[in-house]
């Protein structure tokens, strides 16, 4: 069983291309992340399902922050974490490991049923982006691994 390797198939510019419009996922996967969690913490079914108020008004503004910046605290521990882990276990593989941690994360946001449950999604999906591109995994790779010299 032979399986095709785009990397081998697509010449080197081209594929520049193609890593880039595949990173730009990520970005895309933040703001929209962000810019959809605006709007839901503040209707009704949010506020009652994580417990920061009652009848559509927030109470607990602190804990309502709290849901929403617990993304960026586990995206410092993504920073951190993931040129080590490229490091380590190497370029390729970091990249796997963030790609896991994304649909766990999101998944989990999806169908959390509580604060405590939807804080740690937050913190996965926050781990798992800023290992994808803050510490620059994919964009390493791209650009050491995949790429000849003349075009690095």
């Amino acid at each position: 069983m032979s399986s095709f390797a785009l990397w081998k198939a697509v010449p080197g510019s081209a594929l520049l291309w193609v890593l880039n419009i595949f990173t730009s996922v990520a970005l895309i996967f933040e703001g929209y992340n962000q810019g959809v969690m605006g709007g839901i913490s503040g209707t009704p079914g949010f506020i009652q399902v994580m417990g920061i108020g009652a009848d559509g008004v927030v109470t607990n503004s602190t804990k309502q922050g709290g849901l929403v910046a617990a993304y960026y605290g586990g995206a410092m521990v993504g920073c951190f974490a993931g040129g080590k882990i490229g490091d380590m276990l190497g370029r390729k593989k970091g990249v796997w490991i963030a790609s896991c941690f994304c649909i766990v994360g999101a998944s989990l946001m999806a169908g959390s049923i509580n604060s405590d449950m939807f804080i740690v999604a937050r913190i996965i999906a926050g781990m798992s982006l800023c290992a994808y591109i803050r510490s620059s995994l994919l964009t390493t790779y791209a650009q050491a691994s995949v790429l000849d010299r003349s075009t690095r």
